[in-house]
């Protein structure tokens, strides 16, 4: 009986301390809010057969560990190209693809950056995308307003910082899309519900917490 393997049992203990450490990751209610915590507000109101594109550094990566899928060919990103720029385009043509499906872009703000003028062609196109800009100004950490303004001042300012005051939202606006700023769970849950109504492009900044000024750390420089 497979239930009674004791490496199935060690599996699935496993996978139930793994899933309790999502689900606290998933609830924090730390503001600004973490990435875990914005994601899960967004699956939560994602329909079934969604189209789900995400893009960006951290974005993708956790992305990939939040959502799940119950149909087939309905995720997109770079897969291991760890190219940025290609979130848009591909928006586009999998709403052209699905016209009776949603899309949905999750995307980070310097991700979004590569391709932010294909929000005018989307609305040109009139098709009714939803862009989800994950903001945590810049790329893989960002930095307080205040932690900016130093750095700036003192000529040292990471080239991965973006400044934290730009208005993604209202980029869609420009173009005759639907904009939305939001910085809390609620809001975030509300503006994505309010976006797979409308009927046309739809963007919303989300806010987070930058993370910070840090070197950036990875395993295979240990080696």
């Amino acid at each position: 009986q497979p239930d009674a393997n004791q490496y199935v049992q060690t599996l699935a203990a496993h996978s139930s301390l793994n899933a309790q450490k999502q689900q606290a990751k998933y609830l924090n209610p730390m503001l600004p809010m973490s990435y875990h915590r914005a994601f899960y507000e967004i699956k939560q109101k994602l329909p079934h057969d969604v189209v789900l594109i995400s893009e960006g550094a951290n974005t993708m990566d956790i992305a990939r560990t939040v959502y799940d899928f119950q149909m087939p060919r309905r995720r997109l990103d770079c897969a291991t190209f760890a190219n940025m720029g290609v979130g848009l385009g591909f928006a586009i043509a999998a709403q052209v693809h699905y016209p009776e499906s949603h899309v949905v872009a999750i995307v980070g703000d310097s991700a979004f950056g590569f391709s932010a003028m294909e929000l005018e062609t989307a609305v040109r196109s009139h098709l009714p995308l939803v862009i989800i800009v994950i903001n945590n100004n810049g790329i893989y950490f960002g930095l307080e307003q205040a932690e900016y303004d130093a750095l700036e001042q003192q000529g040292r300012l990471p080239a991965t910082a973006l400044r934290p005051d730009v208005r993604y939202e209202m980029f869609a606006e420009a173009v005759g899309g639907k904009g939305y700023l939001v910085s809390t769970p609620d809001d975030l849950s509300k503006a994505v519900e309010e976006s797979l109504q409308h009927k046309g492009l739809s963007l919303i900044n989300c806010l987070i917490a930058p993370g910070g000024y840090q070197k950036l750390d990875f395993a295979w420089m240990a080696k």
